[in-house]
């Protein structure tokens, strides 16, 4: 119910009344107004909105809706799931844009980290290829101004229903509706495999959706004793084969990969400076280049202390630079030297079994000629 004050408020089961909007100037005559979008909004009779709806999500965010931070109000919008079918009050999951600095979709049950999908690499959240732009049915869309940092989405297709929501069980799932069966349905679920836990594989390791889960880096051997293919619990993850010595240290590319959680934002940098100060901080592990604000220009982003979270992701995974010790630095040289040398080997040989063969056929069709002359 809405007064002439322009105050909305609920009437639960008891008739008590729980207020979601009081206005913060005097309404004239206030209208409360469920437009076509879904959105719930208390506005002034030939004024903008003194509430809406599209502010609080609950479980469910509709084409348009936005999660994410707003500067001008301090709003932070999260999703909430439910607490049952049944009760739509607060459950244990919620959804929301993390720091606003360097932004990526979380995942949490009551405050504690379960998935990640992020940073934002300006075609999409890292780890992720749910939410690509070339969907054909609707088109994430990903906000970073001064206004503040939003994610949402629009429709493609527009014969299609679509809602994007956390379950109870902690699914996030965009859900289509079919007339046929008169129910919702996931389309795409964004937490559908083993590698979507939170740290897994712990710092260091990387998750692999085929068997086994986890695995170490390169350079990097199992933090626990035996072999990860005997194991279910991978989260002692893995240390270094040599320690880091700061001076004489440098960096190792890794390629396709989900990157790792609490980086930090080097806006400022270019790529040169990046990879220097970094080198230069004995605690920087890595660094990268991301396009955070969707302009076509990448900014540095690097990570302090243990990597952690990450996942082989080949198809649309991002580059990652990794600070590794002057001793690894020198045995992946020698180790590439040798693969050279063994390469050239190979190639000699088979240059002078063929030149071999070759001599040899020559010899042949000389005495099989001579033969035919004789005859």
């Amino acid at each position: 119910m809405i007064d002439f004050n322009g105050r909305l408020s609920l009437e639960d089961r008891a008739h008590n009344l729980v207020s979601l909007s009081i206005p913060e100037k005097p309404v004239s005559n206030p209208v409360l107004q469920l437009l076509d979008s879904g959105n719930l909004v208390v506005r002034d009779d030939g004024g903008g909105y003194l509430w809406q709806s599209f502010d609080y999500p609950g479980d469910t965010l509709l084409p348009g809706m936005k999660i994410g931070w707003d500067y001008k109000t301090g709003l932070n919008r999260i999703m909430t799931s439910w607490k049952d079918n049944g009760d739509p009050s607060s459950g244990d999951f919620t959804l929301g844009l993390d720091t606003p600095a360097l932004p990526q979709l979380v995942l949490e049950r009551s405050s504690i980290k379960q998935s990640r999908w992020g940073p934002w690499d300006g075609i999409r959240f890292s780890g992720t290829l749910a939410l690509e732009k070339t969907n054909p049915v609707f088109h994430p869309v990903f906000t970073t101004n001064s206004d503040g940092v939003h994610f949402t989405y629009d429709m493609v297709d527009g014969s299609v229903l679509l809602r994007f929501v956390v379950t109870q069980l902690g699914k996030v799932q965009f859900l289509t509706w079919k007339n046929c069966t008169q129910e919702w349905i996931p389309m795409v679920t964004l937490n559908k495999d083993s590698c979507e836990g939170y740290g897994s594989c712990g710092p260091y390791g990387i998750c692999y959706v085929s068997e086994p889960n986890c695995q170490c880096l390169k350079g990097f051997e199992a933090n626990s004793s035996g072999d990860w293919n005997g194991i279910s619990d991978w989260t002692d993850g893995c240390k270094r084969n040599f320690d880091l010595k700061c001076e004489g240290d440098g960096f190792v590319k890794f390629e396709g990969l989900k990157l790792p959680d609490n980086g930090t934002l080097w806006a400022s940098q270019d790529s040169n400076e990046c990879e220097r100060n970094c080198l230069l901080e004995c605690n920087c592990m890595a660094y990268t280049h991301l396009d955070v604000y969707g302009n076509g220009s990448s900014v540095c982003v690097v990570w302090f202390n243990e990597l952690f979270d990450m996942r082989s992701f080949p198809r649309g995974g991002d580059n990652l630079y990794i600070r590794m010790a002057r001793a690894e630095l020198d045995s992946i040289a020698l180790a590439k030297m040798e693969k050279n040398q063994t390469l050239i080997s190979l190639i000699l040989t088979s240059t002078a079994t063929g030149i071999a063969f070759l001599g040899f056929l020559i010899a042949w069709c000389r005495f099989k000629i001579k033969c035919v002359s004789r005859q």
